[in-house]
């Protein structure tokens, strides 16, 4: 009994690593490499793509210090060769 149970939570440990791999990114993740980009800037909201194959799209609304009106930046995370997730193509390097 007690081999079948550490099989069982050794499998369970092995797929547990290897969905979270694979993990897409989120809108926390895009809010956080939005302000690690753009420090100065101040996220007004952000609006999800649906789910995508291979892709995720996030529009950032945003809003630079001292200024009243907003713009929206579009990020997008594709996989690359190795499968992970990364901003493709790369964000500017100042903000529109």
């Amino acid at each position: 009994m007690v081999p079948r149970s550490l099989a069982l939570i050794f499998v369970l440990a092995l797929a547990f690593v290897l969905a979270s791999c694979d993990r897409r990114p989120e809108e926390a993740d895009a809010k956080g490499e939005f302000l690690r980009l753009y420090p100065a800037a101040e996220v007004v909201s952000i609006r999800m793509s649906e789910d995508e194959v291979v892709a995720r799209s996030f529009e950032i609304t945003y809003r630079r210090a001292g200024e009243t009106k907003a713009k929206t930046l579009k990020l997008q995370y594709m996989k690359n060769d190795k499968g992970v997730y990364a901003l493709r193509p790369a964000p500017p390097s100042t903000l529109p």
